[in-house]
């Protein structure tokens, strides 16, 4: 793509591949492994709908999540906005928003 200005923006679908989990939140990314990161104008994922636009987040959606922590803000707790927020399915389930999350990549 490119403005008036010159500019050139580009994006690259990169694949996620998450192995090793250690926590004690439970292990909630490695079903997203392999998979490739979907947007709402960019469907990736294996669901018949748009899973970055159904829940209001880019990630590397299956079909479509047991994580999103790019869902929208909700104020955290539980939440009646199914999946919605920001999702850690293993440690509080799809009706749980999460109120702070990080996420930290080491290659």
């Amino acid at each position: 793509m490119s403005r008036l200005s010159g500019a050139y923006y580009y994006v690259c679908i990169y694949r996620g591949y998450f192995s090793s989990y250690s926590g004690t939140a439970g292990d909630s990314l490695s079903s997203h492994n392999g998979y490739r990161f979907s947007t709402y104008d960019l469907d990736n994922d294996n669901s018949g709908s748009n899973c970055a636009s159904t829940y209001h987040g880019a990630w590397w959606y299956t079909a479509c999540h047991s994580s999103n922590l790019n869902g929208m803000y909700i104020n955290g707790g539980s939440t009646s906005e199914y999946a919605k927020g920001a999702v850690w399915y293993h440690l509080h389930g799809h009706n749980y928003a999460l109120m702070i999350t990080e996420m930290k990549i080491r290659g």
